[in-house]
């Protein structure tokens, strides 16, 4: 593994300046990466996802899953999946990022961290970024290389990610929040954190700050299109916030009353519905299209899109609230006896338990299959054919 390359915050800006006095030339190919496609043949782990959706438009039938190969790695801790691409599935385990091959799971490379655990690792085309503690790196997913490390503010969000938009991604400075690009480091843009707060989900030229319980929504360029206060000092991780095509979704504290999950209007910030039935600490918020699920007590619950009403719930057994992985057809429920398909819109089951009497601990579903953290161990799930 070569050494990677080092760069201050301000050689980050420096760097970036330089490279914008270049020609257009040089910008289009440099910075031409785009995101992990959305067909559904790749998989961005919720917090890799910038919508934190926990969606994915691949929709495998799961009637035709079956387990292809198994691989349990050495001394693992604390094991969970975080992004598949095209040739590998990557694993977080504590302070380390672990590449696996798809074809047959043998193990391709391993990333260590120097100074703690690693924050949850992003994919933006061959590039993987990731948080420890004030230090982000950015690993070549070839070969397991760093490309380059920087110093940053740590981030406030609980669970933090480095959220990803349009081929760049952001990184916390203290006062400012960065733009920038994930293959080279060099810094695109900056915000104004002390007034737009911390960066806590994206989607298509929109981003979602918060700061002392308000959420904002700006532009790709920070000017505000709305805000509104919901009451909770600390950003939501990126378990308990969720954006669709038509409403931002986020579980929060309002002042004098309980713990609540809200649905707000995602173009003008309007409050859509909320409801605190059944909602408590830890909470999970996951969206499909018709349906959002909230995860809390060993329990999942769905609610309907447009009006967060009950639709059904089910026990999933555990010391975590469950977080399942929506798709179009089939919710893949995570259980301590298995993954479960179940109907979005009934809750009932779709075809067999998959894995059953084993604990499911984390869960990413691609066009061809799925793959699971079955107990202590990586099991790919392939469609038959």
């Amino acid at each position: 593994m070569s050494p990677p390359k080092t760069l201050s915050r301000r050689a980050l800006l420096s760097a970036g300046g330089g490279c914008f006095a270049g020609s257009f030339l040089l910008d289009s190919w440099l910075f031409d990466a785009t995101a992990t496609a959305g067909d559904g043949s790749g998989w961005q782990q919720r917090w890799g996802d910038s919508t934190h959706r926990n969606f994915t438009a691949a929709a495998p039938d799961p009637t035709e899953l079956r387990q292809s190969w198994t691989e349990t790695p050495e001394e693992s801790s604390s094991l969970t999946i975080e992004c598949v691409g095209p040739e590998r599935v990557y694993v977080r385990d504590y302070d380390q990022i672990i590449a696996y091959r798809r074809d047959d799971g043998s193990e391709q490379w391993r990333y260590s961290a120097n100074e703690g655990s690693l924050s949850l690792p992003t994919l933006v085309d061959e590039t993987l970024v990731v948080q420890e503690n004030g230090t982000a790196h950015a690993v070549a997913v070839g070969d397991g290389s760093a490309r380059w490390t920087g110093n940053f503010s740590p981030s406030q969000q609980p669970l933090s990610t480095t959220i990803a938009l349009d081929g760049n991604v952001y990184l916390p400075g203290g006062r400012t929040s960065l733009e920038v690009h994930p293959r080279t480091g060099f810094h695109r843009q900056s915000f104004d954190a002390t007034s737009l707060g911390t960066l806590v989900a994206a989607d298509e030229g929109a981003l979602f700050w918060w700061t002392g319980g308000r959420l904002r929504a700006t532009d790709s360029d920070g000017k505000i299109q709305w805000q509104r206060s919901l009451g909770r000092s600390h950003p939501p991780s990126g378990r308990a916030i969720a954006v669709t095509d038509g409403a931002v979704v986020v579980r929060h504290l309002p002042a004098g009353d309980g713990p609540t999950v809200t649905a707000l209007d995602r173009d003008s910030g309007d409050s859509l519905w909320n409801t605190n039935e059944g909602i408590d600490a830890g909470v999970t918020v996951t969206a499909g299209p018709e349906t959002v699920y909230v995860g809390a007590n060993l329990q999942l619950r769905a609610l309907d899109r447009t009006t967060g009403r009950t639709r059904w719930t089910m026990a999933t057994g555990g010391s975590i609230p469950p977080q399942p992985v929506a798709t179009p057809s089939t919710a893949y429920v995570p259980t301590t006896d298995g993954l479960v398909p179940v109907d979005p819109t009934r809750g009932t089951q779709r075809g067999i338990r998959l894995l059953p009497g084993r604990s499911i601990r984390s869960l990413a579903v691609v066009a061809d299959g799925a793959y699971a953290i079955a107990d202590d161990a990586l099991v790919e799930l392939e469609v038959a054919t």
